[in-house]
């Protein structure tokens, strides 16, 4: 097995994500940024993702009514 002949790292899991679809090399990174290049082929996930508990939520102000696709969003 050929060891790296270089380490690279980054300071946002975004670059790691480009540098990876760029071809410099393999990346750790959350499922969520990675999705959108794995659909269009442009990386692989051979072992999968792992969960990670994330979850996301919608945050407003109260007193202000949603918009139409924001109502459906927070639905």
């Amino acid at each position: 097995m050929l060891r790296p002949t270089e380490i690279r790292f980054y300071d946002h899991h975004f670059l790691i994500v480009e540098a990876a679809s760029a071809g410099l090399g393999v990346a750790l990174s959350p499922m969520v940024l990675a999705t959108d290049d794995i659909d269009r082929e442009r990386l692989i996930a051979p072992v999968g993702f792992d969960p990670d508990g994330s979850h996301y939520g919608l945050i407003w102000i109260g007193q202000t009514e949603l918009s139409g696709k924001a109502h459906d969003l927070a639905r």
